[in-house]
């Protein structure tokens, strides 16, 4: 008898701890509901690996307010529900521990500056569901080095991922139309690009300063404008970054936006043929040495909160 008051006690004490954990889990953010729905406006947990809740109060988590995270140092890594739609302004602005983030589907829209100068993240997923990533979006995430845009976004909003020292490779899908002004100003790991044929606008000082930047390659007709020097202007490491075209495609002069331009044939596995003449070869041999030897020198910014 005394063994089965035994087991009941303890299966109360389980389901009542079972009960209190989603109550300490939501006790971490303030939030607001509006029409049934939740905006997290605030975090006050230890910090680490947050995820977010689903649902509060029995109500779905749509939205992540204007600078809810912002300046959370002990923030980790986060995992936003796929209830979210949106992510506000300065949502995650200056996180500098923040290594990781899970943007889910449901996501359509992220606000200014949302994760800048989260100085430690590594990597990031643009979903399909986001049709224009937000100015300023991933600016001065220096340790961002790769950087993976699903087929579904148009744009890349002004200085989304400008200052971004470590980016080394982005995939722009064949779904982006436009690409802001200063997008990937200072860029400085960036060696080459891939325009794909469906951008038809490329903004001011969108490559500027990226001085290791050596081929642009372009898979269709030339973008508007295609006479602004600007755009790729001081990418001078070695020698100047050139634009290549393919055969077929129309708009192309002897430069293009300041840059010198060449007919390329894409590689052809095969024939071990680079589409790259010899000295772009060699310059990358060169910049890959010298990088090696005596690193990159990274800027460091400690912005003011939501600047």
């Amino acid at each position: 008898m005394k063994i089965k008051r035994k087991n009941l006690i303890q299966a109360c004490l389980l389901a009542v701890l079972l009960l209190a954990l989603p109550a300490a889990v939501q006790a971490q953010f303030t939030y607001t509901v509006t029409d049934g729905r939740v905006t997290i406006t605030g975090y006050t947990g230890s910090g680490g690996a947050v995820t977010i809740p689903a649902t509060i109060e029995g109500l779905p988590v749509t939205s992540i307010g204007e600078q809810a995270f912002a300046a959370c140092q002990s923030l980790t890594s986060v995992t936003i529900p796929n209830s979210v739609t949106s992510i506000g302004d300065w949502a995650f602005n200056v996180c500098q521990s923040l290594t990781s983030v899970t943007i889910p589907n449901s996501v359509t829209s992220i606000g200014f500056a949302a994760f800048a100068y989260c100085t430690k993240l590594t990597s990031v997923m643009i979903p399909s569901s986001i049709m224009s990533i937000g100015d300023s979006t991933f600016a001065d995430c220096t340790s961002l080095a790769s950087v993976t845009i699903s087929n579904g976004v148009t744009s890349i909003g002004d200085s989304t991922f400008a200052d971004c020292t470590s980016l080394a490779n982005v995939n722009i899908p064949s779904s982006v139309t436009s690409i802001g002004n200063a997008a990937f100003a200072d860029c400085i790991s960036l060696t080459s690009v891939t325009i794909p044929n469906s951008v038809t606008s490329i903004g001011h000082n969108a490559f500027l300063n990226c001085t290791y930047l050596i081929s642009v390659f372009f898979q269709g007709n030339a973008p508007a404008p295609s006479n602004d020097t600007s755009v790729f202007e001081d990418d001078f490491a070695f020698d100047p970054a050139t634009a290549y075209y393919l055969a077929g495609t129309t708009g192309w002069g002897t430069t293009f936006d300041g840059i010198p331009t060449e007919l390329y044939t894409p590689y052809n596995p095969s024939t071990f043929e680079s589409p790259l003449p010899l000295w772009a070869n060699v310059s990358l041999v060169i910049m890959f040495y010298v990088i090696g030897k005596r690193g990159l020198e990274r800027k460091q910014f400690v912005p003011a909160l939501g600047t």
